[in-house]
């Protein structure tokens, strides 16, 4: 999976996140079935990788998103913007010549969305939760990947789902809570 990584905050070490989000996402593109499926749903033709942006933002930029795109004045941890149609790890329809970013080398890209972390709020949270900042932003970062899937926690089934993918996957990993 490709990965590109803006860093719009200063206080915190921004290789932490990226090391960790390269190493996550990676395991997830080997490990989590709706990414094996979406993999098999490229075209036959090409061989493409998917790829997801991922920003770390300060209070002040995250605060400010979340208000302007989501109409919720306040700091959240993780915002999340897919750019493909599905639901629950499915596509709603097959992938088509728009979703894909074909290079001038003939290589092609899937573009699953954008990630924008706050690592303040992962700080506080693992702090709160009582568990590591590696944990809470693993858990973070794969919450977001599962919005970039088509997932949502709007009713209890939704939610638990969520859960048990993302407690499951990082299970596997040895970050599963204390």
């Amino acid at each position: 999976m490709i990965i590109q990584f803006l860093n719009r905050q200063s206080k915190s070490d921004p290789a932490f996140y990226r090391q960790l989000a390269k190493r996550l996402l990676s395991e997830a593109e080997n490990r989590l079935e709706p990414l094996n499926a979406l993999s098999r749903s490229f075209p036959a033709d090409r061989t493409c990788e998917m790829a997801v942006t991922i920003t770390l933002a300060g209070p002040i930029v995250m605060r400010r998103i979340n208000r302007e795109l989501r109409q919720v004045d306040k700091i959240t941890d993780i915002l999340s913007f897919p750019m493909l149609d599905m639901r629950e790890g499915r596509l709603k329809k097959p992938l088509n010549d728009s979703d894909l970013e074909i290079g001038p080398d003939g290589t092609c890209r899937i573009f699953l969305g954008d990630l924008v972390l706050s690592p303040d709020r992962a700080q506080d949270q693992a702090s709160e939760y009582g568990h590591t900042l590696e944990r809470e932003t693993a858990f973070l970062i794969m919450h977001g990947l599962l919005h970039l899937l088509g997932y949502d926690h709007r009713n209890r089934r939704q939610t638990d789902l969520m859960k048990a993918l993302t407690e499951g996957f990082l299970r596997e990993l040895d970050l599963s809570r204390p």
